[in-house]
This record gives structure tokens, C-alpha cells and sequence, in this order.
């Protein structure tokens, strides 16, 4: 490969980087929001568990129970959905990186040689 087509290769993986730490910022906020659901969800069954039976109807109680639980196992199941996009981003990630500093290292060499043909 010669230097413009070194030079084109590593703008373009340099692109397909940027893009792809900036998908694994975004699944970083989503787990962030995520983890504050999920928190909501745990004080709620807690406020529920504190009133109690006793103090609501029963089928209230039972029928709020059952969503908060459906709700954190739909939050849970989201969440490893999304550990898995991070896990595939951050090793495409690692892959692109590797391939530029292959690049870089194609490119030094290639200027040495052309230094040395005019020197």
C-alpha cells in the first residue's frame, strides 16, 4: 500500500474510532440510566413492602409487586443487552486501534525509505 492510500486507510479508521468510543460513551449514560431506574424501582418495592399487606387492598399490594418485579427483570435483561453492545464496541475498538498503529508504523517506515532515496 502506498503513503496516500496508508494516509486515506488511517482517516478512515480514525473516523470508524471516534465513532466507536462515542457509541460506548452513549452505552455508558444508557447504563447510568439504567442503574437510576433500577434504583426507582427497588425504593418503590421498598415503600411497598413498608406499608405492607395491612394497610392496602391485597390485590393492590399483590398486582404492584408483580409490576415492579416484571419491571426490574425487563431493566435487567435491557441492561445485559447493552453490556454486550459495550463488550463488541470496546473489542472493535481495540481491533481499530491496533490496525492504526499498524498504519503509523507503515507510514514511518515508508517516510524513512522516501528520506533516504532523496538523500
Amino acid at each position: 500500500m502506498g503513503v496516500v492510500g496508508t494516509h486515506v486507510r488511517q482517516l478512515a479508521l480514525t473516523g470508524i474510532k471516534y465513532d466507536l468510543e462515542f457509541r460506548v460513551q452513549d452505552i455508558m449514560l444508557q447504563k447510568q440510566t439504567l442503574m437510576s431506574n433500577l434504583t426507582c424501582l427497588e425504593d418503590q418495592e421498598e415503600r411497598l413492602f413498608l406499608l405492607g399487606e395491612n394497610k392496602i387492598p391485597r390485590c393492590i399490594y399483590l398486582r404492584e409487586t408483580n409490576r415492579i418485579r416484571r419491571e426490574k427483570q425487563r431493566l435487567k435483561d435491557w441492561e445485559a443487552m447493552v453490556e454486550q453492545k459495550k463488550v463488541t464496541y470496546e473489542n472493535r475498538l481495540k481491533a481499530t486501534e491496533t490496525e492504526l498503529q499498524g498504519l503509523q508504523k507503515l507510514l514511518d517506515k515508508n517516510t524513512q525509505m522516501s528520506f533516504k532515496a532523496f538523500a
